[in-house]
């Protein structure tokens, strides 16, 4: 399969492709478009040894100024937009905790670190999720992306609920493994 790229020459070009980037923030798109795009702008950051280096390892401020990370930052700032939140307002909360879990990933990426602008939103859509787990796993996303969010918004009363939900998870897996190991030891002894 033939390789893609978009690569601009010159400020003009970059600042176009900016301007068109940043535009798909009111476009309807599918979370798995966003997840590419996230994934395609994973694939510039600098990499050691054949991973990605940690951003506290690399001169962000430097960095910055490539147009690579122009572009870079102008895919976090389109997806951290409150238009794309409105613009796909459809999305099922495990879409937008797909979003969150690869937005908080590259976020740090750049300086200032990249907002998640409707984080607000998510934390209380996450806080009436009827699927407990849900709400869970999604404050925890925010967390990564905004811990003050989830502070001013998730209450003691939420925490104990979910607390409660994660321990009974907990049990209720124990309990299962306790017999997968029980039917092992049935087997070997037969």
């Amino acid at each position: 399969m033939e390789e893609h790229r978009i690569s601009p020459i010159g400020s003009d070009e970059t600042t176009l492709v900016e301007g068109r980037i940043l535009a798909l923030s009111r476009t309807v798109m599918t979370p798995a478009d966003w997840l590419n795009l996230l994934s395609a702008a994973e694939a510039v950051l600098p990499r050691r040894n054949g991973k990605r280096a940690k951003a506290s390892d690399l001169n962000l401020i430097g960095l910055r100024s490539q147009p690579h990370m122009v572009l870079f930052a102008a895919i976090l700032q389109a997806m951290g937009s409150e238009e794309t939140y409105r613009t796909n307002r459809r999305y099922q909360l495990r879409d937008w905790l797909r979003i969150t879990l690869a937005f908080a990933d590259v976020s740090l990426y750049v300086v200032p670190p990249a907002r998640l602008r409707y984080a607000v939103d998510l934390c209380f859509a996450a806080i009436k999720a009827k699927v407990p787990m849900d709400s869970i796993v999604l404050v925890n996303a925010l967390s990564e992306v905004d811990i003050r969010v989830v502070r001013q918004l998730v209450s003691a009363q939420n925490i104990s609920q979910w607390s409660a939900v994660l321990a009974w998870s907990l049990k209720e897996k124990c309990e299962a493994g306790d017999g997968i190991q029980a039917a092992q030891r049935c087997r070997r002894t037969i």
